[in-house]
């Protein structure tokens, strides 16, 4: 659910029946946003830097600095719903949302390559080398890498 003139962008609601699909976000980090999310029901699971932790809704806002890896995931059989927003807060987010989400189901990886290329988000991979992640970014979209 995309909120207007809130303080967060996206509702995101994950049903928890046994044949839904769960969320999971691979590790990736970004430039140029700080994401700021808020579980009001169930749990999420967040992998920031080196440490995992399961948050719930009495936790409140879970902080990640932009540049800093992190990958997300919900649990099967949980249903889970929690906001998120960006810092500094565009219309980006919602747009990165919009194509991510649109179909009803993830895209494939060289589409959600290109949604996360247009979304200030990039791939981390193992040691968090970000000159290789940068390259792997600009290569795959075929663009100057100017980041």
């Amino acid at each position: 659910t995309f909120l207007r003139n809130e303080p967060y962008i996206v509702l995101n609601h994950f049903s928890g029946a046994a044949d839904a699909d769960t969320l999971y976000v691979p590790p990736h980090w970004h430039k140029t946003h700080d994401e700021i999310f808020r579980v009001v029901k169930g749990k999420l699971e967040v992998r920031l830097g080196s440490s995992t932790r399961v948050y719930t809704a009495e936790d409140g806002d879970v902080v990640i600095p932009k540049g800093v890896v992190h990958s997300l995931r919900t649990f099967k059989g949980v249903e889970s719903e929690f906001y998120e927003r960006t810092d500094p807060m565009d219309e980006e987010k919602e747009i990165f949302f919009r194509n991510m989400l649109g179909k009803g189901k993830f895209p494939g990886l060289l589409e959600a390559m290109v949604i996360f290329y247009h979304g200030d988000g990039y791939p981390a991979f193992p040691g968090h080398i970000i000159w290789l992640e940068k390259l792997v970014r600009g290569t795959l979209m075929f663009d100057k890498m100017s980041d």
